[in-house]
């Protein structure tokens, strides 16, 4: 078992690791932009709505100190 001091620091990693997650989609993003390649804008745009979703939800679940991890 987890004490909750645990589940909340597993929390915050996951939200770090999302965060950095989109950091690099978005230099990946500028990129593909520059060398106009539209498929990988599109994949990377997909993957970016990916993670804006589990990013919202894990900082939700945190503001509400449900640590469901």
């Amino acid at each position: 078992m987890f004490t909750n001091l645990q589940k909340r620091f597993k929390a915050k990693t996951h939200i770090k690791g999302l965060k950095s997650r989109k950091s690099l989609l978005h230099a990946e993003r500028l990129r593909a932009g520059q060398k106009g390649d539209r498929y990988w804008i599109s994949k990377i745009d997909s993957d970016l709505q990916v993670i804006n979703e589990l990013l919202e939800e894990a900082l939700l679940n945190f503001k509400e100190k449900r640590y469901r991890l």
